[in-house]
């Protein structure tokens, strides 16, 4: 036999057939014994992980739920979030009125402020709310489940919760990753590294972080009441954030909220093609203390009193969440 060969032969004795097909049976055997491993980490890592989230931590709000926050013990903090602003809440039923380019909602609870402004990039809608308790700002999730992928259409969502204003949100089940917490509900707790955050408490505090800043554990203790991870950050302490950094720096259709005080918002949906800079300096200019930048692009739409507030009504226009004045 050729030397050569030497090196890949394992010896220089006859072919066995039997020996070959025991040879291949304990290759199948290991590779299947690997894969069974393999599932089984999947399993207690990911499978596990769920079963975590079903045990849920009630919030400082009665009824609402933190999800997967890795201990049982219950935060008794008691109610929180309501709001007196002098003047304000005094409607008996639901009243709304319009004049111009402006529309006016008032009820028992909650006070919004419509207006149009025509820029030459485009429509400008300005939501001023105010709400006597927190939970009147709520959000929603597409067909009511959490999940990638999840879409559904603005105004039919929007409807089946029986809201008065509805926004677009940070459409969080377009992309991976990101600290998402809804109504209370913490659902991801997977830090996106390259986003900032929006975070909304219980006591109608809303602040925003880098991804540095950003601790869930102490956001939990705080209160957390919303988290979104889209941004990025508009407005801090009154002043424009710089936001050359973003990968949504392009000119585009845009949306954002903004906070004043406790108990006290703003929604904007600038409708032309902006830049990032241009909705923050909107924000600023509006008076927010501060501000996030929500999803843009065609899909970002604004609704009021069951109709479309924005002009572009797209029947495609599906997202995953959006942001609530209930009734």
């Amino acid at each position: 036999m050729n030397d050569k060969w030497k090196l890949i032969v394992r010896d220089d004795g006859p072919y066995d057939k039997k020996a070959e097909r025991r040879k291949w049976r304990i290759v199948l055997a290991d590779v299947l014994a690997f894969a069974v491993l393999l599932t089984g980490f999947a399993f207690f890592h990911h499978g596990m992980q769920r079963q975590t989230f079903e045990k849920c931590l009630v919030s400082c709000r009665s009824g609402a739920l933190y999800m997967g926050y890795g201990s049982d013990q219950a935060n008794d903090g008691g109610d929180a979030g309501y709001f007196a602003f002098e003047g304000r809440f005094t409607a008996q039923t639901p009243e709304t009125m319009t004049d111009g380019t402006t529309t006016w909602y008032r009820d028992g609870g909650c006070e919004i402020t419509l207006t149009t402004y025509q820029l030459a990039s485009g429509p400008v809608r300005v939501a001023d709310v105010y709400v006597s308790d927190i939970a009147r700002l709520s959000t929603a999730l597409a067909n009511s489940a959490y999940g990638k992928g999840q879409r559904e259409n603005v105004l039919p969502l929007t409807n089946r919760y029986g809201a008065v204003f509805s926004i677009t949100g940070d459409n969080y089940s377009e992309r991976y990753g990101g600290v998402i917490m809804r109504n209370g509900v913490l659902y991801s707790r997977s830090a996106d590294p390259t986003r900032d955050l929006c975070v909304l408490n219980w006591d109608g505090v809303m602040s925003v972080y880098s991804p540095e800043e950003f601790n869930l554990t102490e956001a939990i203790d705080a209160g957390a009441y919303q988290i979104w991870s889209f941004g990025p950050a508009l407005v801090r302490e009154g002043a424009a954030q710089n936001t050359d950094g973003s990968e949504y720096y392009q000119p585009m259709r845009r949306s954002a909220i903004g906070y004043y005080q406790p108990g006290h918002y703003c929604f904007v949906l600038m409708e032309g093609s902006v830049s990032l800079a241009d909705l923050a300096q909107t924000m600023v200019n509006l008076g927010c203390e501060t501000a996030y930048n929500l999803y843009g692009g065609r899909l970002a739409a604004m609704t009021y009193n069951g109709t479309y507030y924005s002009t572009q009504q797209e029947v495609d226009r599906a997202c995953s969440d959006v942001i609530l004045i209930t009734n």
